[in-house]
């Protein structure tokens, strides 16, 4: 990827949708750590492992790079950006369990990890601390477990994606009570009784998803 050794001040760094290759600098962490708040990279050709060495960017607000080639685990150390509020990894192929970093990002209003192939169990404690989430997008990967409650508590959240897993169990009432209120939650599971054979019994028990898969 490219050289930023000369922009010292940069603030927001935006190169989504291109055809960048290569992998992303680990130093740029370092020479940007008190100013860039706003970086997306996403829809281009990148790779390799996501830098743990960014962790010094704590004042990062956005950060964009789903649509790309990376692979690896979501490092840990990534629990000092807990500046952010807009977080996306998606469409990649990141591997191995969401680490306990994320309860950290208690700021976060848009999470995606999408589309890798990310698995386990979703801790309560985590969920539970992204008060500010409106948009929250998992599908596509290998969870497990029930869906938690702790959903239902986050107050702002219109979208959740939890489709194409391995969920089991029965939504619980008081996230279905989210779908038919005000906040008119949209939530999308495998729910869908003809999507599963041979004895057509969904993943997930609901009666209140907006979309069933």
């Amino acid at each position: 990827m490219m050289e930023l050794d000369q922009t010292h001040y940069l603030k927001v760094l935006s190169l989504s949708n291109n055809r960048i290759e290569g992998t992303l600098p680990s130093n740029m962490g370092v020479k940007h750590r008190e100013t860039i708040q706003h970086l997306y990279l996403d829809g281009n050709h990148l790779n390799g492992d996501l830098p743990a060495e960014w962790s010094v960017m704590t004042d990062l607000k956005s950060l964009a790079l789903r649509d790309n080639h990376f692979s690896g685990s979501i490092p840990n150390q990534w629990e000092h950006l807990s500046s952010l509020t807009y977080l996306t990894l998606g469409n990649n192929m990141l591997y191995g369990t969401m680490p306990k970093m994320f309860t950290n990002l208690i700021n976060l209003k848009v999470l995606d990890v999408g589309g890798n192939d990310l698995n386990g169990t979703l801790e309560n404690s985590m969920i539970r601390n992204w008060t500010y989430a409106t948009h929250i997008y998992m599908q596509s990967n290998f969870f497990h477990g029930t869906i938690a409650k702790e959903f239902s508590e986050l107050k702002d959240l219109q979208s959740l994606f939890l489709f194409d897993n391995n969920f089991s169990g029965t939504i619980p009432t008081s996230i279905c009570n989210r779908t038919t209120t005000e906040s008119h939650l949209h939530l999308w599971v495998d729910c869908d009784s003809n999507a599963v054979e041979p004895n057509n019994v969904p993943k997930v028990q609901c009666e209140c998803c907006t979309m069933c898969f």
